[in-house]
């Protein structure tokens, strides 16, 4: 599989703890623990990702997750 980037909230501390990461994979998305970096991991369709985080507001806009469900 290939390099992913995954990205943690920015409300999340690097003091351990329950921390959810998500990342892009040719528009779909996927979630992990981020305890456990090798582990399983969750993937959306765009769709499901648009229900499952309806009241997702990144604080950058530009963020490359911040994306509707028409988007690529």
């Amino acid at each position: 599989m290939r390099h992913l980037t995954w990205h943690k909230s920015s409300y999340s501390s690097d003091q351990g703890g329950n921390c959810l990461e998500v990342t892009d994979l040719k528009g779909h998305r996927a979630i992990r623990d981020s305890k456990d970096p090798t582990g399983s991991m969750l993937t959306f369709t765009p769709a499901q990702w648009a229900a499952f985080t309806p009241e997702y507001k990144p604080a950058n806009s530009t963020d490359p997750l911040n994306r509707t469900s028409h988007d690529h």
